[in-house]
């Protein structure tokens, strides 16, 4: 009995060893190695977060290849991203490995929103149903997702998971800052998530009513730069940075 168990547990950490290390993220859901279905219409700016885990202890350097697979757009259809502090211009056919010589993710890090991966999909007067290709990656570890864009054939897909959100204001801040927002009526409910630069929620709030401003008080989170999402019945529809400076 000793011997199969040790047998086993050995199995068991060469599969943790050999495993996947870097995960992929939308909403908080795992989309690694799946496809994200996207609803778009025509005439319309559509982006989506991609948040990046490195699941094991050890630090990883990881580059970002995108693949359009099934080019040319056309009809005014572009799609882009950003990673980090760039964005990288839309094309038909080229395939990036970004950013430059890659970006260290250290052990049991996540990048979360604009930290991670943010794909834009710009949709021109014609929809253009599409297949986009997202591999993070570094030596043979490889999370890859496929954006589905998919035409809608009405409003009511994408009305469902829209809102919109306004800058905190003030940002930096120290005490309170104040969100605009506006959820549109399908939602169900909608909330407001920090995380710090290691992606771990530090603050909700619940949105009470479709619209207003939520008023916050950030005196319990110190000195530093922290993301807050807007999210309507648990997707993202937002991140952006905040500031909280010395007290």
């Amino acid at each position: 009995m000793k011997k199969i168990l040790t047998t086993l547990i050995i199995i068991s950490a060469a599969t943790y060893s050999f495993g996947q290390s870097l995960r992929l993220y939308n909403g908080g859901i795992d989309i690694t190695n799946d496809t994200l279905i996207v609803n778009i219409t025509s005439n319309a700016l559509f982006e989506n977060d991609i948040d990046i885990h490195n699941i094991t202890s050890s630090a990883v350097t990881y580059h970002i290849r995108r693949t359009v697979l099934n080019p040319p757009l056309g009809n005014g259809c572009d799609v882009y991203f950003c990673a980090g502090a760039s964005c990288y211009a839309p094309s038909t056919n080229t395939v990036y490995d970004e950013p430059g010589v890659g970006t260290t993710l250290a052990g049991m890090t996540n990048l979360i929103g604009a930290q991670g991966l943010v794909a834009h999909f710009d949709v021109g007067q014609s929809c253009c149903d599409t297949y986009v290709k997202y591999q993070t990656y570094f030596a043979q570890d490889t999370a890859t997702v496929t954006v589905h864009y998919s035409c809608s054939n009405g409003i009511n897909d994408i009305a469902k998971a829209s809102g919109v959100i306004s800058t905190a204001y003030p940002n930096p801040s120290n005490s309170t800052v104040s969100i605009k927002y506006i959820l549109n009526e399908f939602a169900q409910n909608g909330k407001i998530t920090f995380y710090d630069m290691l992606g771990k929620t530090v603050k909700e709030v619940e949105l009470i009513d479709k619209q207003g401003t939520a008023k916050i008080n950030v005196t319990d989170l110190n000195s530093g730069i922290y993301f807050y999402s807007f999210l309507i019945d648990g997707k993202t529809i937002s991140t952006r940075k905040l500031v909280i400076s010395s007290k």
